[in-house]
């Protein structure tokens, strides 16, 4: 997702990130665009196959999300956030859903599973970006005096942002010796100005202030 500080959102540079992460999710796409923000995903199929299981998915436009992993026990947290006739899709994404839309991030304490999601709340102005406790799901995030990016991969953010690529030292050093992409506790990457969020953490950003906190709380 791309949330744009003084500029209209741009569809062609969401499709190109979505295009940069084609494979991660070949069998669908979905965009939702939203006076200065938008939202783009990739859907690998997995739970209900049916065009109901499409993201970013919402209910009434208020609350959005776009999801990328699985919750082992969904089917057993059904129940307590709705009434089984009040679902639309058989999907863990819809549970997920739910559950932010009651409880918030709290939630996810019951949550049995792995994964990185945004969660868009328009009458708060406020986006939530998750990361399961042990960090299967990967999430990165690029943020300057314009815009604020967020992906599962770093090559979907670079593929729109245009400028050259800024190597850490301490980094390029950590991946000569080990030959793996390093990270570090404090959330730096590789590259000099991509972040990754910490497993465990939250990440709310506020729309009216373009500003953000990240919290352990998971």
């Amino acid at each position: 997702g791309i949330i744009y500080k003084r500029t209209s959102p741009k569809i062609l540079e969401i499709k190109k990130m979505n295009e940069a992460i084609k494979h991660r999710g070949p069998d669908d796409e979905g965009i939702y665009k939203f006076e200065n923000i938008i939202l783009g995903h990739r859907r690998l199929s997995i739970l209900d196959l049916s065009e109901k299981g499409r993201q970013p998915m919402s209910n009434d436009g208020r609350y959005w999300i776009i999801y990328n992993g699985e919750i082992y026990n969904y089917i057993e947290q059904r129940d307590r956030f709705g009434q089984q006739d009040s679902y639309r899709t058989t999907s863990d994404t819809e549970v997920l859903f739910k559950a932010l839309i009651m409880k918030g991030s709290s939630c996810l304490r019951t949550m049995n599973g792995m994964w990185a999601f945004g969660f868009m709340d328009f009458q708060e102005n406020e986006l939530l970006l998750s990361r399961d406790p042990f960090g299967k799901k990967p999430l990165f995030i690029y943020s300057d005096n314009e815009n604020f990016i967020a992906s599962s991969e770093i090559k979907s953010i670079y593929s729109i942002l245009g400028t050259k690529r800024y190597i850490q030292r301490r980094a390029l050093m950590g991946f000569l010796m080990s030959k793996l992409m390093p990270t570090f506790d404090d959330g730096e990457t590789l590259y000099k100005d991509v972040n990754f969020l910490p497993g465990g953490a939250n990440l709310k950003f506020d729309l009216r202030k373009f500003s953000y906190k990240i919290s352990q709380d998971n």
